[in-house]
């Protein structure tokens, strides 16, 4: 028996959705009240002033991701009808705008609904590899949430059952070699990469922008005599400002041009990732753990957010490798998924 889902809108203003709209206007009021402030206190320098149009700067910052979000949905909205969702008797096939994608209904080894970390899309299918390809995200356009397309899938796929026992085979003697190949785009069989996100860019640290911007800003309105009585102090203070932000992005650098594109490279026997001072693995048959470890944070981009890091523990080994969902094309859980299908033997 066939069913068929065809996409509707999702809600615009869900999540970062009304950020994206509410964030711009507080900042554009902010600094209508900050010139009113000024003007009335007939002083260029006035601190309630300065503080107000600090506060409209950080919130700029802060609109350009919930703009960013409000622009995905957006777009989605715009092409939801043409989306459409069919679960056959031997497969599952999602047609888009890009056109048809395929999951043969065996292939399937799990249905993983998101916790909404980094909002779309929510449900993701583990399969077996294709070219590369072992993650599909569904976009929020099914059904009447994540979690009923979730198992309304998982009802369909049917019960999947790990094998009792799995014996891995031997690890590569090169892992290099696998993992050039793999950046070449000569994947192995049964093999999947992830590709590297740009996320790590949202750790740039934009508290130096905004120090730079209040600078910029109480350089433009010092009166002459003033500012000639500071010298180069505000003209020192937005250099330096400036130039943190790009040392930081400089560093990052050094630290994902080896990765080629990757963030790691899973294979039956092992996950391949790369680092400046070479190749780090782990083999399935000696992964104790597969967690993910929250922390949380403040920053001006994101404002309160959550740091969520991928940590392997390899048996017998006290330091476990940990890879920051920032430099991953997907949310950590959906990583943690396929890599715990490949442990459990589901992908082969």
């Amino acid at each position: 028996m066939t069913a068929e889902l065809r996409g509707h809108r999702p809600p615009l203003l869900r999540g970062e959705g009304w950020r994206g709209l509410v964030y711009p206007l507080l900042a554009v009021g902010l600094v209508v009240v900050a010139f009113d402030r000024e003007s009335s206190m007939k002083a260029a320098l006035d601190p309630v002033a300065l503080g107000l149009r600090a506060i409209a700067i950080a919130l700029a910052l802060r609109s350009l991701p919930a703009l960013r979000a409000l622009g995905r949905r957006l777009r989605l909205a715009a092409k939801a009808s043409a989306h459409t969702l069919r679960l056959d008797e031997d497969a599952l096939v999602w047609t888009g705008p890009d056109g048809e994608h395929r999951i043969e209904r065996d292939a399937l080894v799990r249905v993983h609904v998101g916790d909404g970390h980094l909002e779309l899309p929510r449900v993701w299918l583990v399969h077996r590899p294709v070219d590369g390809v072992a993650l599909t995200g569904l976009p929020p356009l099914f059904d009447d949430s994540a979690e009923a397309l979730g198992k309304r899938i998982e009802q369909w796929r049917g019960e999947i059952e790990a094998p009792a026992t799995v014996e891995h085979p031997k690890p590569a003697r090169e892992g290099s070699k696998v993992y050039d190949a793999a950046a070449d785009g000569s994947v192995a069989p049964g093999a999947a990469v992830i590709r590297h996100g740009l996320g790590w860019l949202r750790r740039v640290p934009f508290a130096a922008v905004l120090a730079a911007g209040v600078f910029l800003d109480g350089a433009f309105r010092t009166p002459s005599l003033q500012l000639g009585y500071l010298g180069l102090l505000p003209i020192v203070g937005v250099v330096v400002c400036t130039a943190i932000p790009f040392g930081w992005i400089l560093v990052a650098l050094r630290h994902v041009r080896p990765r080629r594109g990757l963030a790691l490279v899973a294979t039956p026997v092992e996950i391949l990732m790369r680092t400046r001072d070479g190749i780090l693995r782990a083999s399935w048959a000696h992964l104790e753990s597969i967690s993910i470890r929250r922390e949380p944070a403040l920053t001006i981009l994101e404002g309160w957010t959550q740091r969520r890091r991928v940590i392997l523990k390899r048996d017998g080994e006290r330091n476990p490798i940990r890879y920051d969902e920032a430099f991953l094309g997907v949310p950590a859980d959906a990583a943690v998924a396929l890599l715990e299908s490949y442990r459990a033997g589901l992908i082969r």
